[in-house]
């Protein structure tokens, strides 16, 4: 007779066969199989699993309990674990985690212990012990059971009592069915084959009203935290779902990466379903207090607008962590609230009522100088949420963010002449351009998008969204995608750092950022004299483009770079080391305002001042007729100094001391006193008296020309470049051009062509006019009588 054979699992079913023979044959397979003979879900005292295979098994066959392996292990660790009969890899619970057994020598039960009962994982080839659940009571305890959950009990004498639950002493791994209260820890594993307690642990911190938060620590130190606001949507919500239990075939895990997954378990699939932190800004604090942060943009962190960084250095450097500090002290009639759309704070709200509008929820916040941001809900009833202590973790961008309003100073945010109003969480620094009536139109180049505060940058191929401003080095970055290389208009002043290659492989999905940096701008274009009141120093006048523009006042220049009006300082020659004590105006650097005071007693010499020596005839008749600076008895400088005080002390020098002075008039200076060791004498003196003297002369272009030095002048670093003959003949010119007889003055016609001439010789210019004003206190000044009478004279042009 013929038979066939069907396999059925291990077991193989002969047709044809008797009865009988059948029977004798199916039993012992079925007996053989291990599930179903020797599997069992509980242990009792006296009983225990050793290393050679031996397992529990769930009564529905969800899990398993036995020693293993991890996947890549090096040398023969050997675990007690609980794992996915369906998903052997997946370990949820380990016993020895730090404490392998070496080779297959384990085992696995109660034991007695002084008469108490253990569970224990231990070696039975050398009766060594590599892990206790501690002791649980009497000998007659001894009964555990897995059950379908996972959970491994053990139970007192009615076997319904647990004294001991695997469930309360996890290690990475949260299970349905468990609770998950501020006691329960999750600590990661070390690597991926190494099951031992790693650097990061999640727990749930209970706060007020039951809400909760959710803890990763790194090392003891706060890694990454997740609140739940109990009403509001939110980010991680999967999370507070899965530890209330309402998700049965979902697990979290602390990952030894420092994520916490959620993992979705069926009966045919896993699945993970969510991994946080997700990027740098779910990190707590990364981009510290005011800081925020966007996970799209290459610069991920900003200061919001109305704040600064707390220690620029570390924060230009990439280290986020101090935050950002407001730019003025907020409270009052002058506060608004800046308005940001889908942001996730990391942090719970201290307060929260039921208002029937936004506007309600505002004034609620601005009644309470405590209240530094809200946020309002009108979903079903309206919820207004208020912080009072600083936002850390705000996410932009975010698809589960939230309406927020920050509590600023009017001023920090207001669109002005300077600055267009904030984007989003974007300042718009000058001179970029948002609208028409900020900023510069030479710049008028972006766009703000109110409705999710998105800024644009609008080019000639298409519009690009802005994921950075870095005022500081003046560079923005835009998106591109794929190998696209954006194309921009030479007439503005934009230009790319490194420009890219368009034909570059890159896939058309995927988004780059690309560097732009703009050019400094010219001095701001102004209609009224009044539009120049933000630009110190400058006056509304007519340009050379032929626009009307804020000039610079005499004695300043626009410095595009630091976006104002800056003093012009006067090329300095050779250090000089002053053997005398002189004070030099804070507010105003050029020289007419350095004042001799006295000399310091040296050798026994007394104090001496500049008259007396010109007396004394310490002075060549040519240098004493240069020197005219004012004069201050010593009386008036220790009133000034405060007795030559430390507290005004500024520095110490190779030749003595300098201190900060205030004289009567208020105008501040700054006093050098020479000590008493210093190597400085009487011939050093007069010579950086003269010196002084002539850089402050009422003419000193005349008297350097007429000492037929009038290339002292030219500043030292242009001497290099600059053509001697063509420098001369500039100041010849400029001199018949301030002649006091106007007759003596070229017109402009003439003065074009001389300086367009190379061969005509220009007349020998006289003595020009000039004024002379003296400002010295007679309080302090001395009573040396003027050489010259005071002259005003009124140039006329022609």
């Amino acid at each position: 007779m013929v038979t066939k054979r069907r396999k059925l699992g291990a077991i193989t079913i002969l047709k044809g066969w008797s009865a009988n023979c059948m029977l004798i044959f199916y039993i012992p397979l079925l007996c053989s199989f291990h599930v179903y003979c020797t599997a069992k879900d509980s242990l009792q005292y006296g009983e225990w699993i050793k290393d050679n295979g031996e397992t529990l098994v769930s009564a529905g066959g969800e899990f398993e309990l036995g020693f293993f392996t991890p996947n890549g292990s090096s040398g023969h660790k050997r675990y007690v674990g609980i794992w996915y009969t369906r998903d052997k890899q997946t370990v949820v619970w380990v016993a020895n985690r730090d404490d392998p057994v070496i080779n297959a020598t384990g085992a696995f039960g109660f034991v007695n212990e002084s008469n108490f009962l253990e569970l224990q994982v231990w070696d039975t080839s050398i009766e060594n012990t590599y892990w206790s659940a501690g002791y649980l009571g009497s000998l007659s305890m001894g009964f555990m059971n897995l059950t379908d959950f996972g959970n491994l009990v053990v139970y007192r004498e009615d076997k319904q009592t647990p004294v001991w639950e695997s469930f309360k002493n996890p290690t990475d791994t949260f299970l349905p069915g468990m609770s998950m209260d501020s006691n329960l820890i999750l600590t990661s594993w070390r690597d991926r084959d190494d099951p031992g307690s790693g650097n990061f642990t999640v727990k749930v911190d209970v706060v007020e009203d039951d809400k909760k938060t959710l803890i990763i620590k790194k090392e003891g130190v706060i890694y990454w935290k997740n609140v739940d606001y109990g009403q509001l949507p939110l980010s991680n919500g999967m999370y507070f779902s899965a530890l209330s239990g309402d998700f049965d075939y979902a697990r979290l895990v602390m990952h030894f990466s420092g994520k916490l997954e959620f993992w979705y378990q069926s009966d045919t699939e896993t699945e993970l379903m969510q991994s946080e932190p997700s990027n740098n800004c779910s990190l707590y604090n990364f981009c510290g207090k005011f800081g925020s942060c966007n996970p799209n943009n290459k610069l991920a962190c900003k200061c919001l607008p109305g704040f600064r960084p707390n220690v620029p250095h570390k924060w230009h450097s990439g280290d986020f962590s101090d935050g950002c500090i407001r730019n003025s002290v907020f409270c009052g009639d002058n506060d608004t609230f800046l308005s940001l759309k889908m942001m996730v704070v990391g942090e719970n709200p201290n307060q929260y009522s039921v208002e029937n509008n936004e506007m309600d929820c505002r004034k609620m916040c601005l009644t309470n100088c405590d209240c530094k941001s809200y946020s309002y809900e009108s979903y079903e009833q309206g919820k207004c949420w208020i912080w009072k202590q600083d936002l850390v973790i705000l996410q932009e961008e975010h698809p589960d963010g939230n309406n927020l309003f920050v509590r600023v100073a009017i001023s920090d945010i207001e669109q002005t002449v300077r600055n267009c109003k904030p984007c989003g969480t974007n300042m718009i620094p000058y001179p970029l351009s948002t609208s028409s009536n900020c900023g510069d139109p030479m710049y008028f180049s972006f766009d703000c998008n109110i409705t999710s505060g998105q800024v644009s940058f609008k080019a000639p191929r298409g519009t690009y969204r802005v994921t950075g401003i870095d005022p500081n080095t003046r560079m923005f970055l835009i998106q591109v995608k794929g190998g696209e290389s954006p194309w921009l208009n030479q007439t503005l002043p934009f230009s790319l750092t490194s420009p890219r290659n368009s034909s570059s492989k890159i896939p058309s999905g995927v988004t780059n950022d690309v560097e732009i940096v703009w050019e400094p701008p010219l001095e701001p274009i102004c209609n009224l004299p009044a539009d120049c009141n933000d630009w110190p120093h400058s006056t509304c006048k007519g340009a050379r483009d032929g626009q009307r523009r804020c000039l610079c006042n005499i004695s300043f220049q626009w410095d595009g770079a630091k976006l104002n009006c800056t003093t012009v300082s006067l090329a300095s020659g050779k250090r000089m080391t002053l053997p005398l004590i002189v004070g030099i105006s804070y507010c105003d650097y050029s020289l007419r305002h350095y004042f001799y005071v006295h000399m310091a007693k040296k050798d026994g010499q007394e104090t001496r001042h500049v008259q007396d020596l010109i007396d004394a005839g310490e002075f060549n008749e040519l240098d004493e007729k240069g020197i005219d600076v004012p004069f201050y008895d010593l009386e008036s400088i220790l009133v000034a100094t405060d007795n030559f005080s430390n507290e005004n002390k500024l520095g110490q020098g190779g030749y003595g001391p300098v201190f900060k002075g205030k004289l009567p008039s208020g105008q501040e200076i700054a006093v050098k006193r020479l000590s008493s060791v210093s190597s400085q004498g009487l011939q050093e003196f007069k010579n950086e008296v003269v010196l002084i003297a002539k850089l402050q002369h009422r003419n000193l272009a005349w008297r350097l020309w007429t000492d037929n030095k009038i290339l002292d002048l030219m500043d030292e670093t242009l001497r290099d470049t600059c053509i001697a003959d063509q420098f001369v003949k500039c100041i010849n010119i400029g001199l018949l051009c301030v002649q006091d007889d106007p007759s003596d003055r070229p017109t402009m016609s003439n003065v074009i062509k001389m300086l367009d001439s190379e061969t005509t010789n220009l007349p020998t210019p006289k003595q020009p006019a000039f004024c002379i004003t003296r400002d010295q206190s007679s309080s302090t000044s001395s009573e040396r009588p003027e050489s010259n009478n005071d002259i005003t004279n009124s140039l006329d042009g022609r």
